[in-house]
């Protein structure tokens, strides 16, 4: 393992000399950390490579985007995107290759880019043993060295982060922002739940019809993670914070086409969850799950905005723009909503 240098006693030099090509996109100047370390270019996209760093209590890698023109010595949010492989496979540098696709190409690097806010993505393995990449239960509940709690790894790789790009002069703001879709929306939305003190805000699409709910008995029925907070405390030695979690702004959204429902899946769920889901909230995604999901929601009175597309199938691809509208708006510290770009049903 690497062991960890202290972002003030890096010494910056550039030793990078070829581009990586990202197809319709800017080039994009690629170097590892720390054996190759580059002062800054604040007029050229930057992907860096970091290391596992056993020291820094995280044992994958990540990759760290840094768009063009990001405000030197001014504070801004670091945005993190989980990545989501959409295969269990157990070999490694599936999972590291689509992550650093993640990064560098496509609409996640274009949402940096918008926000001109730098991007954190993971290189969390999804093995055939464990769905971890969704952050379910089993996931929370890894006893493998490596895979044991990818959250307080992901909380690691976020302060190392901050210090890389300390050193770099980019300045970051304490709470960061969080987007993902599908399994990576699953992530998200539960990671906020687990540290909600860490997430200013927050876009989620494509979830299943069923995001976690700040709730510990529903209908006289416990709610256990990840259908609700009722066990946190077991789980991770924390209870739920209620407070903190009201200041997380989430924009969550599913498509009226979607029919990507992890729901019988053994997977994502286990057979005492699917029965609870279903008699609880409805074993049918659209409609009726989410809009079940839906209500519950806006009877909470929480910075939650929930969202249905019309027309539109699992493909983030046409809410991007809300995607940046709503991250730009929840910037300060009170909550905002957006109007959706298009007709759409909302709660």
């Amino acid at each position: 393992m690497v062991k960890y240098l202290k972002a003030s006693a890096l010494l910056i030099v550039f030793v990078s000399t070829w581009f990586h090509s990202v197809g319709a996109q800017d080039a994009i100047y690629e170097f590892k950390w720390p054996s190759q370390i580059s002062k800054l270019d604040p007029s050229l996209p930057t992907l860096i490579e970091v290391p596992a760093t056993e020291s820094s209590k995280f044992y994958f890698p990540y990759y760290l985007y840094v768009p063009r023109g990001v405000r030197q010595k001014e504070l801004v949010r670091l945005l993190v995107e989980p990545n989501n492989t959409g295969t269990a496979v157990d070999n490694f540098e599936v999972h590291r290759q689509a992550a650093k696709e993640l990064a560098s190409q496509g609409n996640v690097r274009l949402l940096a880019d918008k926000l001109r806010t730098p991007l954190l993505v993971p290189v969390f393995p999804r093995p055939t043993t464990v769905y971890t990449q969704s952050l379910n239960r089993p996931a929370l509940l890894a006893k493998d060295d490596h895979l044991s709690r990818i959250d307080l790894q992901l909380l690691s790789m976020i302060q190392h982060a901050r210090e890389l790009l300390r050193s770099l002069g980019v300045l970051t703001k304490p709470k960061i922002f969080m987007d993902g879709f599908s399994a990576s929306a699953c992530f998200v939305n539960r990671f906020a739940a687990l540290h909600p003190e860490v997430v200013r805000a927050l876009t989620a699409g494509g979830i299943n019809g069923l995001p976690i709910f700040p709730l510990e008995i529903y209908q006289g029925n416990k709610l256990p993670y990840p259908i609700g907070v009722a066990d946190l405390k077991e789980l991770t030695g924390a209870p739920f914070d209620a407070e903190s979690y009201k200041r997380v702004s989430q924009y969550v959204y599913m498509g009226s086409l979607d029919r990507n429902d992890t729901f019988p899946f053994s997977d994502s769920w286990d057979d005492d969850e699917r029965t609870l889901i279903a008699k609880l909230f409805g074993r049918e995604m659209i409609p009726s799950r989410w809009q079940h999901s839906q209500e519950i929601i806006s009877n909470l009175q929480l910075p939650i905005q929930t969202v249905t597309y019309c027309c539109i199938g699992h493909d983030p691809g046409p809410v991007l723009d809300d995607v940046v509208a709503f991250l730009k708006a929840n910037e300060g510290d009170e909550p905002k909503t957006i109007a959706p770009h298009q007709a759409a049903v909302q709660r």
